[in-house]
């Protein structure tokens, strides 16, 4: 039972959600059996019990005590029952934060009753709240399209030869769909340079080609346009520019997760610029990061990711944004998930500290990273060699590379990370033992490694050589 649907969906909830649905259960328009609520107030009293095990015959015997023998087929009627009203309730919930759903659902119940002076009221306040609302991307021209869709039943009804509202209809259809597949081809873009998957597009030419002639003129389709083009082949630094504009300037005009997926796809081409070695797009990136934080759009449910705080840190010390990068650091503490927070704080902390090289600090806090996340201990565990090689700490050193090896051997889910830090050490080990003195020994230690292709902080080792 503890592996069944219906404890699947209990567990989604959270206890405000349960309350609510305690009352959506009490109603009798959705239900009249008392088992279903009993057995509700069940599972819930002890469902956030980390033992936990619910057995059926005890389950049964607290929701039917009249019933002397255990009923295997009543006690799964029961609990379908349940889950049947737990996803009505969701599927409510959800219909409840979308007002042009529950426009269109009432438009189309008074159309088809033929209630026509109720229709056009209720049609004429649904046009209104749409275009009240800020947003102007795709759905919005969806949303449009069916409010003239449901229009031109009824106009159909009175008139075949009048105006049944097709060009509008046409017209909205079309902003929709060319939005849309420029969505997907900019996705596309973004995945094919990961997955290396090549995606058939046959009507996106079409989709360019009215973007170019004019005939294509939205916000949505601009944004995904120049998306679009900034992560094709022969993308130009214009094409980013236009859609980093679009997004400051029109930000408003995208709901959140659309928003933040437009700025993950402007940052997506600058770090594809970084690649190829154009230092420019440090600030780009940051600028990005910065406008994105401040409206919110780069937030989920108001906090921040671990990913994202350490990203815009990074960039914010990249390009000596010094005072930004402390001020954001506190913060945005508080906006990091509450068990990783204290972990990615100190961390982030640290590497602040670290590259500002004021070393003492950074050794405080890196001591202090505690974290089951392997990467951070990596990182750390680096950035603590760095320090102990530039202070001459040979002793310390010397005890951190090796326990930093068998800290290495023993993870096994780290992929390539392991060869690339194994390579760190074991180079850092030969300039260790290399007569730096001798010009002809460091060129072959810069060459090994050079030819080598994975090894974590190679600039900082070449940079040892060529500092002697």
């Amino acid at each position: 039972m503890n592996s069944s649907l219906l404890l699947q969906y209990l567990k989604i909830l959270d206890k405000k959600e349960r309350k609510e649905l305690s009352l959506f259960l009490q109603s009798p328009f959705h239900n009249t059996q008392v088992e279903v609520t009993e057995l509700f107030d069940y599972l819930c009293r002890h469902l956030d019990s980390p033992s936990v095990v619910f057995e059926k015959t005890a389950v049964f015997t607290t929701i039917f005590p009249g019933k002397k023998n255990f009923n295997d087929v009543l006690l799964r009627q029961t609990m379908s029952a349940l889950t049947h009203l737990i996803r009505q309730y969701l599927a409510w919930k959800s219909l409840q934060n979308d007002s042009g759903t529950k426009n269109l659902l009432l438009i189309k119940s008074l159309q088809e009753r033929q209630a026509e002076r109720l229709f056009e009221r209720e049609l004429n306040d649904a046009f209104t709240d749409l275009e009240r609302q800020p947003h102007r991307h795709a759905d919005y021209h969806r949303q449009r399209f069916d409010l003239f869709a449901e229009e031109s039943k009824v106009l159909n009804r009175r008139q075949r030869s009048g105006d049944l509202r097709l060009q509008e209809m046409h017209d909205e259809l079309t902003q929709f769909y060319s939005s849309e597949l420029l969505r997907q081809a900019a996705t596309m873009h973004s995945h094919q340079s990961v997955s290396k998957r090549h995606y058939e597009q046959p009507f996106l030419p079409d989709i360019l080609r009215g973007v170019l002639d004019g005939k294509l003129q939205s916000v949505s389709v601009s944004a995904y346009y120049f998306a679009h083009r900034a992560l094709s082949k022969d993308a130009e630094v214009g094409d980013f520019q236009e859609l980093k504009n679009i997004i400051v300037v029109h930000w408003q005009s995208f709901p959140s997760s659309e928003l933040r997926d437009l700025y993950l796809l402007a940052i997506n081409f600058c770090i594809r610029q970084l690649n190829r070695g154009v230092e420019s797009f440090n600030r780009e990136a940051l600028d990005l990061y910065k406008n994105g934080l401040n409206n919110g759009a780069l937030l989920e449910n108001g906090n921040i990711t671990p990913y994202t705080y350490n990203n815009a840190l990074r960039l914010a010390i990249k390009t000596d944004d010094w005072a930004w990068a402390e001020s954001f650091l506190i913060t945005f503490k508080n906006k990091l998930p509450a068990r990783e927070r204290e972990a990615t704080f100190r961390y982030n902390q640290a590497l602040f500290f670290f590259r500002k090289k004021d070393y003492p600090q950074a050794m405080t806090l890196l001591q202090q990273v505690n974290t089951k996340e392997v990467l951070y201990n990596l990182d750390a565990r680096q950035m603590l060699m760095r320090i102990y090689y530039d202070l001459g700490e040979w002793s310390a050193l010397d005890s951190l590379l090796e326990s930093f090896k068998i800290y290495l051997h023993r993870q096994n889910n780290i992929g390539y990370h392991r060869e690339s830090y194994l390579n760190l050490i074991k180079f850092t080990n030969k300039i260790l033992k290399t007569d730096l003195s001798n010009a002809k020994q460091r060129d072959i230690l810069r060459g090994q490694i050079e030819a080598t292709t994975l090894v974590t902080e190679k600039g900082w080792l070449l940079e040892k050589l060529v500092s002697f």
